[in-house]
């Protein structure tokens, strides 16, 4: 192959290559209201992802073409270890959009109540003896468009931030509601709240409460994720959150979801 052609198939190469370095700042996305908010995060970087195995298995092609059999020792062995690895990738990353587009379809009608009741001794166990856990559920059989087990997460990411917030105890309260239609929307929402007795936050802490990475509770505590997947998933379902909360006093923090 003439030098220059070589070198413009390089160069075509190179340009085609993603810095892979860059895919965490997908995930500093602003959070915005509207469907599909993390699928199209997790799409983007499968997409760039996807990219950068096809940089690498040009690479490894243009490799093959001009090293001299026998000039590398198990060089074909190794190639063929290399390029099988890259097709494996290439397969869990058709499988990973395959599902994503599986959970895109499949949310059905979940009844809220349901779902907190069948949770509730897990929660209850998780906790610790020391918090008394009271459930007051008032959907009436309400139905909310997505699966349980993302009710579940939510569940699980408040309840366990209650329970840091009372080191020394206290008392945890999960309530449902039905939220009717008001003068802005003509549809009704069904409310899941999670309020303790706890520390309380700060306005400057409530403020940051839902961002990536913001915790209150130390370094080797705290991922800070736990509300801003409750966010994100609100956000992604076309519903609302608010946190309402005072110093020494305790937090509550309400979903509100559509009724499907």
């Amino acid at each position: 192959m003439p030098r220059d052609a070589a070198q413009s198939e390089i160069d075509d190469v190179e340009s085609s290559i993603v810095d892979l370095t860059m895919l965490p700042a997908l995930m500093d996305i602003p959070i915005t209201s509207g469907p599909d908010v993390m699928d199209c995060r997790v799409g983007a970087v499968i997409h760039d992802f996807n990219n950068s195995l096809q940089a690498i298995v040009s690479v490894l092609n243009l490799l093959q073409c001009r090293i001299s059999p026998g000039s590398i020792k198990d060089f074909d062995h190794l190639m063929d270890i290399a390029l099988t690895s890259t097709d494996k990738a290439h397969l869990r990353v058709r499988e990973l959009a395959s599902c994503m587009k599986e959970r895109a379809s499949s949310a059905r009608p979940t009844v809220i109540d349901d779902v907190v009741r069948s949770l509730q001794p897990l929660l209850v166990a998780t906790i610790g003896d020391d918090i008394a856990v009271n459930l007051r559920l008032a959907a009436h059989g309400k139905k909310v468009l997505c699966e349980a087990r993302d009710i579940e997460n939510v569940l699980v990411n408040l309840v366990n931030n209650a329970r840091d917030a009372m080191p020394a105890g206290g008392a945890l309260l999960i309530e449902t509601v039905v939220v009717p239609p008001g003068e802005e929307r003509s549809y009704s929402f069904v409310g899941l709240q999670v309020a303790d007795t706890g520390m309380g936050m700060s306005p400057d802490a409530i403020e940051y409460a839902c961002r990536a990475y913001y915790s209150t509770k130390g370094p080797a505590k705290g991922s800070g994720l736990g509300l801003w997947s409750v966010k994100d998933f609100t956000d992604r379902h076309g519903g609302q959150l608010s946190i309402r909360s005072s110093e020494g006093l305790g937090t509550a923090v309400q979903i509100l979801l559509p009724v499907a």
